[in-house]
């Protein structure tokens, strides 16, 4: 069995051209000969990276230092 481990980064907030770089890893890959083919965790969505600067995961916490709402929507959308 041959492995590939995707190394690439998404496009931030944007899920179809983060989708159409999956398929681009996933075709080359592919032509590499590649039968499981791993990409890096919450890929496609990318990771909120200021959940681990801010209060960002609490929904009832009405404090200035989480993200809008509008953000999560966008990011999980």
């Amino acid at each position: 069995m041959r492995i590939a481990a995707v190394q690439d980064t998404p496009v931030y907030l944007n899920r179809v051209a983060t989708t159409e770089r999956v398929v681009q890893r996933i075709t080359e890959a592919g032509a590499g000969g590649a039968d499981l083919i791993a990409f890096p965790e919450v890929f496609i969505s990318g990771y909120p990276n200021w959940l681990d600067r801010t209060n960002g995961s609490a929904w009832e916490d009405h404090s200035n230092r989480r993200p809008s709402p509008a953000i999560w929507t966008k990011l999980l959308t």
